[in-house]
């Protein structure tokens, strides 16, 4: 690929000198067709842009989505990839293409019908010049667009991360017999079966799921035709339903289970008849939190938020205790005052209505269920709260966002302000399972600081705070005042 980044510079300079009214949404739109229009791996940079901070939210329509499994096909012989003596055929041309992998669908001379994964021959072979080239298209993005718009070097080092994980088939085989384990006899989640002695370290042959992939539902909607008829029509089944089971899902995993499925987006979620969903693609997976106690106790203190049964401040207080258990304990300890925790979550409530709406909207953003989206963009985006994530719970946030981008943008295109509804679905179904089989004891409430190295890190995250957000700062300091 040896397209030039001057086209992308200019229209970024054009923008910058326009008038129009919302700059970051045209910053958005013409980084996703540059990207879009290099293709391949340049694609999966995008699919992560997108994951890491609802990159194509308030923008996008449904149709957007097709880059998750749509990517335009590469000519090779799948029968260089597999034993062609165990099939009795497979077809020409793939039903699936991804920036990674292409996939087959093929009969086992058993009878089985199968999908076959294959990696594309241009990964392996141009994977280190186009991450070289992506390197540098990301260090001009830093440079000529907005400070705090969106950090490209943190999302290029987490899409080389990726890389890593979704060439190795030999661990996503192992990553798909763990779920196929955890979801067996499961009543409305189906993992494929995985014909482990066909795979190697460039194919995965698995079973062949009949439905409808998320992705193809969504660029099929339309006005008209909105996404709860296509998938009536087409399926007999209820998307809000099966919409809060994939999140349902995702949460209780976080709570319960060894691992959670890592990449939700559009593209690998089927969706079958009966309610039932399928998961595929295993090459990412998230492990569970460093605390399965503290995830849940923030999942119930979120669900009660939306119930009107809490306030945000002990939403704030879990989430500390979720992602940065040592300020959270060092507040409890040696504060012993949850005033601060007011103090702060009342600043942060402005700062939602300040940064993201200024109109009456803003007064139920935390509300309707927008949270985690308020969270990255102060702990993932900025940092302004000095939140340090281990790589463990980077990976389950991650996850969440990949989800919560796509049902946001169905609640936007479909305009039933259902998006806190779908979250409490969700909690609701993770609480009552995860709740059933019990909630283990792991959270450490024990400081393991001195008063004096808990006050020197309360300051440390206050100082960062004032660095990188002086608005909010500086209405805690009014607060506290």
């Amino acid at each position: 690929m040896n397209r030039s980044i001057m086209p992308l510079l200019n229209k970024i300079i054009d923008i910058k000198l326009s008038s129009i009214g919302n700059k970051d949404y045209e910053y958005k739109r013409t980084v996703f067709s540059y990207l879009k229009e290099m293709g391949g791996v340049y694609i999966k940079f995008l699919q992560v842009l997108s994951t890491m901070y609802n990159f194509m939210d308030g923008w996008s329509s449904p149709s957007e989505f097709e880059v998750f499994n749509k990517v335009k096909n590469e000519p090779l012989n799948i029968y260089d990839f597999i034993d062609i003596d165990n099939f009795d055929y497979i077809e020409e041309s793939p039903f699936a293409s991804g920036s990674f992998a292409q996939v087959y669908k093929g009969k086992l001379k058993t009878g089985e019908i199968v999908a076959v994964k294959a990696l594309r021959p241009s990964v392996s072979k141009n994977l280190a010049n186009d991450l070289n080239r992506l390197r540098k298209i990301v260090t001009v993005l830093n440079i000529v667009l907005p400070k705090g718009f969106l950090d490209y070097k943190k999302a290029f080092i987490e899409f080389s991360r990726v890389c890593i994980l979704e060439t190795d088939y030999i661990r996503e085989a192992n990553n798909m017999k763990y779920f196929i384990n955890h979801y067996l006899n499961h009543p409305y989640v189906i993992i494929p079966r995985l014909y482990e002695s066909l795979s190697n370290k460039k194919a995965i042959v698995q079973e062949y799921i009949e439905g409808l992939t998320l992705a193809d539902a969504m660029k099929e909607s339309n006005i008209n035709y909105p996404l709860e008829k296509v998938v009536h029509e087409k399926l007999g089944s209820d998307i809000w339903t099966q919409i809060v089971i994939v999140g349902g899902e995702a949460l209780k995993d976080a709570i319960i289970a060894d691992y959670v499925y890592g990449d939700p987006h559009p593209g690998n979620i089927i969706l079958l008849k009966n309610n039932k969903i399928a998961y595929i693609d295993f090459g990412i997976i998230a492990s569970k939190p460093t605390s399965q106690e503290a995830f849940y106790l923030w999942t119930k203190s979120y669900y009660d938020v939306l119930q009107g049964k809490s306030n945000f401040g002990r939403l704030l207080e879990t989430t500390c205790m979720c992602f940065s258990p040592d300020i959270a304990n060092a507040l409890k300890r040696n504060l012993n005052d949850s005033n601060f925790i007011d103090y702060v979550s009342k600043a942060v409530e402005k700062k939602a209505e300040n940064l993201f709406f200024n109109n009456e909207e803003a007064k139920n953003f935390i509300q309707n269920g927008h949270f985690v989206k308020l969270f990255s963009t102060f702990v993932d985006s900025k940092n302004a709260l000095n939140v340090r994530l281990d790589l463990r719970n980077f990976q389950l946030l991650k996850a969440m966002q990949c989800f919560l981008s796509s049902v946001t943008t169905i609640d936007n295109r479909e305009k039933k302000n259902s998006f806190a509804k779908l979250m409490m679905g969700s909690m609701k179904y993770a609480l009552k399972i995860s709740e059933k089989e019990g909630i283990k004891k792991d959270y450490d409430y024990n400081s393991k600081y001195t008063i004096n190295q808990s006050y020197e890190l309360i300051v440390d995250t206050l100082s960062s705070l004032a660095e990188s957000d002086e608005f909010l700062f500086d209405n805690i300091l009014e607060r506290m005042n």
